[in-house]
């Protein structure tokens, strides 16, 4: 109850895509994260496939025209929905996507950090390093440790 609270709270405030991260990140490994889990309603069919799709390739990411071609949509519509329904551009979502993903094999597994990268689409570790410390202000190595 308290952790739905807290994520309806952060939604709201910081955008359903944080939202989405913070939910994957703290759910244990084993349960299914999917929208109605994360309070993500999203309005449209394309932006739920669209995030289907990301999270089914996190290995070898699919660039946003190939999301559109697959999807048979244009760029502008696929914004424009990821902007109002997730408060971020299909990009941004991509990437926390992944280095949510990279942050829960750092803490749940002993994989090298150049293992991680590869299963999380990057072409190598210092990449990878660089994306995470952006988004989380710490490295990979660093959180391990901790």
């Amino acid at each position: 109850m308290a952790f739905d609270l807290v994520q309806r709270m952060i939604g709201q405030t910081h955008g359903e895509a944080l939202c989405l991260e913070i939910g994957a990140m703290l759910r244990p490994k084993d349960v299914q994260v999917d929208f109605q889990d994360l309070h993500l309603q999203p309005k449209s069919q394309l932006v739920a496939s669209t995030v289907a799709i990301m999270r089914e390739n996190l290995e070898n990411p699919k660039t946003i025209p190939e999301l559109t071609q697959i999807l048979d949509c244009n760029r502008q519509k696929m914004e424009s929905l990821f902007n109002r329904e997730l408060r971020a551009p299909p990009r941004t979502v991509y990437r926390r996507l992944r280095l949510s993903a990279v942050r829960r094999l750092i803490v749940q597994t002993r994989l090298s950090v150049a293992e991680i990268s590869l299963r999380c689409g990057y072409e190598n570790p210092s990449s990878m390093t660089r994306a995470f410390r952006e988004e989380y202000g710490t490295t990979p190595q660093k959180l391990r440790k901790t």
